[in-house]
C-alpha cells in the first residue's frame, strides 16, 4: 500500500545498520561480488565501496531513482571455501590499489589429491560441531558486540606494527603494493 511504501521510504532515511554475509564454497561468489564475470577489464571499474566500507563498519550511502536506497552503517562477513580461483581474483583486485585484497586473510591447504586414504572413514566430533554451531549462531544474533582491549594489548599491536614499520618503506621487506596495504593493515587484521 501506498502508507507502507512511506512508511519504508522514512524508514530507510533515518541511520540504519545493515549486515550482509557471503559463505559459499565455490569460487564464483567471490568472482560475482568483486565484478570479474562481466567480461574484459571490469575489475579495474568494479565498485568496492561497499566491500571497502563494510569491512571497517563505515557508513554506506546508495540512491537509487527507480527503488529504495540505503543509508546507514554497514558490516559484512565473506568466507569462502573454494579453489585457488577465489585468490586469484581477490589478490588481482588488490593489485590495483584500491585496498581490497588487504581486507581478506587467504589461506591455501596444501593439494592432498594423491595422499588420501579413501578407506578410512572420517567423522566429525558432533559436540565440536555443536559448540561451533553455538558461537556462530550467537555471534550472528548478537545486535551490538563491542570489543574493549586492554593497555596491555593495545600497547602489544601497537609495538608489532612499530617493528614492522621500517619494512613498509621502498626497498623494504613488505614494499609491494598488496604487502604494504595488508601490513599497514596489521592492526586490524
Amino acid at each position: 500500500t501506498k502508507d507502507t511504501t512511506i512508511e519504508a521510504a522514512e524508514a530507510l532515511a533515518g541511520r540504519q545498520k545493515g549486515m550482509f554475509n557471503i559463505i559459499s564454497p565455490e569460487a564464483e561468489s567471490i568472482n560475482v561480488i568483486m565484478g570479474s564475470v562481466y567480461g574484459g577489464d571490469s575489475s579495474s571499474k568494479a565498485n568496492f565501496g561497499l566491500m571497502l566500507g563494510a569491512w571497517d563498519g563505515e557508513e554506506c550511502s546508495t540512491e537509487r531513482i527507480t527503488r529504495n536506497g540505503y543509508k546507514g552503517d554497514l558490516k559484512a562477513t565473506i568466507s569462502v571455501l573454494a579453489q585457488y580461483d577465489s585468490i586469484d581474483t581477490i589478490l588481482a583486485a588488490g593489485s590495483l590499489g584500491r585496498g581490497l585484497a588487504q581486507r581478506f586473510l587467504l589461506l591455501a591447504e596444501k593439494n592432498m589429491f594423491g595422499k588420501r586414504d579413501l578407506l578410512t572413514p572420517r567423522t566429525i566430533d558432533q559436540g565440536a560441531k555443536n559448540a561451533y554451531e553455538k558461537l556462530v549462531r550467537n555471534i550472528i544474533d548478537e545486535n551490538d558486540v563491542i570489543l574493549n582491549f586492554d593497555k596491555e594489548s593495545v600497547l602489544f599491536i601497537a609495538r608489532y606494527r612499530q617493528r614492522i614499520e621500517g619494512e613498509l618503506v621502498d626497498g623494504g621487506k613488505y614494499e609491494h603494493n598488496l604487502l604494504t596495504g595488508f601490513m599497514g593493515k596489521a592492526d586490524k587484521q
